[in-house]
């Protein structure tokens, strides 16, 4: 990581640099600071869809389901290559059912279960309906790293390299 810090320092406006320093960071489980960075990355290179792919990757990680799918929505709209599209539709749906609210299966719920935010509802109307059935699972949820791990291939990140041009790599 510090590596890739100290390349941020020396090429401050390299896309490429802030982008590979976010993902280490999100390695190290820094999550805030590597969305800090990919943020930092996508202002270099606005229409990069790789660096919106990368953002959503850390934002599903901290549970910011809305935000991921923002960030998912527009890297396809920016376009990623054509081999990584298929991450980023697998990213959008995953999201797009989790966000569902569990009572009445409306799409992108904005209430979550205060307990453990892995539940979405339309309102406390929703949430009410199946609070019973809820609870049993609620607990085993809680404590949960994170909301839905699978959503992800959390080995398979996109990195830049020089040319501009994206790359799937092996975060082992």
């Amino acid at each position: 990581v510090h590596h890739l810090w100290r390349s941020t320092q020396i090429n401050p406006n390299s896309p490429e640099n802030w982008g590979n320093f976010g993902i280490a960071l999100r390695q190290k489980g820094d999550l805030q600071s590597a969305a800090e960075a990919q943020r930092k990355a996508i202002s270099l290179a606005p229409k990069c869809g790789t660096g919106l792919f990368n953002l959503g990757n850390v934002l599903l990680e901290m549970n910011e389901l809305h935000l991921a799918l923002e960030s998912m929505n527009e890297a396809e709209r920016l376009g990623v290559p054509p081999q990584k599209l298929l991450l980023v539709q697998k990213n959008q749906a995953a999201i797009y059912e989790a966000l569902q609210c569990k009572a009445c299966d409306q799409p992108l719920a904005r209430l979550s279960c205060s307990r453990c935010e892995s539940v979405f509802y339309c309102d406390t109307q929703c949430q009410k309906k199946v609070k019973a059935k809820h609870k049993k699972a609620c607990k085993k949820m809680e404590n949960r790293p994170t909301l839905y791990p699978s959503i992800m291939a959390p080995w398979k990140i996109l990195l830049y390299d020089q040319s501009g041009t994206c790359e799937l790599q092996n975060e082992d």
